[in-house]
């Protein structure tokens, strides 16, 4: 499933997190540094969080070794979806 949002950062964060709540248990990678799950916690009952991951990707070689392994973290978690924020704000040391 590939889905795309844009907005403002907390349009996006709050569509992004209620969709991997939707599809749960999810994973979010999160490229752009946008997904804060705890600021939803007045929309949602903190347990539901339980089964959204969010793993930061800031830097390009953080992404790469996520992209890696993200097959055994899907398979660790029963993930039905797994969700990857946009990659254009990524840090790189070229």
């Amino acid at each position: 499933m590939l889905t795309v949002l844009s907005g403002e950062k907390k349009t996006i964060n709050f569509s992004l997190v209620m969709k991997a709540l939707s599809n749960a248990p999810s994973l979010i990678i999160d490229c752009a540094n946008y997904v804060d799950p705890h600021k939803l916690f007045s929309y949602v009952i903190e347990e539901e969080l339980n089964n959204v991951y969010v793993i930061n990707a800031e830097a390009i070689y953080r992404l790469r070794d996520t992209l890696f392994n993200v097959h055994i973290f899907a398979r660790n978690i029963n993930a039905k979806a797994i969700y990857v924020t946009t990659i254009g704000e990524l840090f790189s040391y070229d």
